[in-house]
């Protein structure tokens, strides 16, 4: 069952807005990573549905028509992280993934236009920015 993380930063500072809030499809198969991830990009603004791997995050898809992006591994159990990002763009077009992973250059899948590749470990200001940009963009 995917998490839905609260957005932990209204109610910290009511009357914050993040400038392009977006819902982030979370799909992480390390809990720790996916628990931080999450939390990060909840209190930066955004609505969280996490998941743990490409079944459980297909399902977590929401109707087309909204605002959403994908942030997902690419070596996953299951569906890999490039399959559930195609399935993604046919579902959703125009919208943005977002690729993170620690895989060597040589097995990472080639990125189209709207998608964006994070190496870990990378900083999470670093991934808050991109989530920005691609949200900015979308």
């Amino acid at each position: 069952m995917p998490a839905l993380w609260p957005d932990m930063m209204r109610r910290w500072q009511p009357g914050w807005e993040p400038a392009h809030p977006i819902l982030v499809v979370l799909v992480e198969d390390d809990p720790l990573v996916r628990d931080l991830f999450a939390e990060m990009l909840a209190e930066h603004g955004h609505h969280v549905v996490a998941c743990r791997d490409g079944d459980e995050g297909l399902a977590a898809l929401p109707d087309s028509g909204e605002r959403v992006m994908l942030l997902t591994d690419v070596a996953l159990p299951g569906r890999s992280g490039r399959a559930l990002a195609d399935e993604f763009h046919r579902r959703h077009p125009g919208q943005p993934v977002l690729f993170a992973t620690g895989l060597p250059g040589d097995r990472l899948p080639p990125l189209r236009k709207d998608e964006a590749l994070l190496r870990k470990p990378f900083l999470i200001s670093e991934m808050l920015a991109t989530v920005d940009r691609l949200a900015a963009a979308a």
